[in-house]
């Protein structure tokens, strides 16, 4: 007999997986390609990477609280976090925090309401565990692929993200 897989352990094996994804890509970056552009008047390769970790931030926010606030910034180190080096690192401080978190949290927590607001206007209200979903994991994955591709648009060999 096995066990039923609850929400909450749905929500943790696809946390892993992307983390893991994750990680795996921005360990590709080189420092050259840190300031090189993407599109004209887009990001640069290093603040999409940097985008892509303050995504990891809001997963740790949707964990940890049960609100975010836009009038909120991130903590002022993401902004200084200048090379590949100093963002891998964020990057695994952020993920092992978003992972204790969220193994902690239990089928009730994931289907509590969560609320992205701004001031105190309510924006948007959702199960949490869609919010993590919807806001956080589908968006990482979303800017993995932007990466994913300028790294090889470069010559730069990305890992497999999925592989079989």
């Amino acid at each position: 007999m096995t066990t039923p897989l609850t929400v909450a352990g749905a929500v943790l094996a696809d946390l892993d997986v992307e983390l893991d994804a994750t990680r795996a890509v921005l360990g590709c970056l080189r420092p050259a390609l840190w300031d090189a552009p993407t599109y004209p008047d887009a990001w640069t390769i290093g603040q999409l990477a940097r985008h892509l970790v303050e995504v990891v931030y809001w997963l740790e926010t949707v964990v940890a609280a049960d609100r975010f606030d836009v009038t909120s910034r991130p903590p002022p180190e993401r902004d200084a976090v200048d090379g590949p080096a100093a963002l891998i690192e964020r990057f695994d401080v952020l993920a092992a925090s978003v992972r204790a978190g969220a193994s902690r949290l239990d089928d009730a927590a994931m289907a509590a309401p969560w609320s992205l607001v701004q001031g105190d206007v309510v924006l948007q209200t959702l199960p949490r565990h869609v919010a993590l979903r919807r806001a956080c994991i589908s968006h990482m994955i979303h800017h993995r692929a932007q990466l994913s591709a300028w790294l090889r648009a470069q010559g730069d060999v990305v890992p497999e993200i999925y592989p079989g």
